[in-house]
């Protein structure tokens, strides 16, 4: 679940980019990644800000397996979106 969430944000911010190259070839790396992440990169965001909102209240039922995996899924969003917010921008810019 967690790698197909992660796939999908990658998948996005990298069409993304493209479109956002194929559209502005004189802008430099700074700004095309600013326009990036306030277009694309917001999108993903809330999506997976919901995300993990909606596994936190599963987190609050009384069957102790869904109640981990809940806060398994929680956890494991919330990294994918600092992950996506940091070490894709970093990794995508060298």
């Amino acid at each position: 679940m967690l790698l197909g969430l992660s796939v999908d944000c990658m998948f996005l911010l990298t069409k993304g980019y493209d479109a956002l190259v194929e559209h502005d070839t004189s802008g430099s790396l700074e700004s095309r990644f600013r326009t990036l992440m306030a277009t694309t990169g917001s999108n993903v965001v809330v999506t997976l800000f919901a995300s993990a909102v909606a596994f936190a209240l599963g987190a609050f039922t009384e069957l102790p397996s869904v109640a981990w995996f809940s806060v398994y899924a929680t956890l494991g969003v919330t990294c994918i979106i600092v992950a996506t917010v940091g070490v894709w921008r970093a990794t995508s810019s060298l």
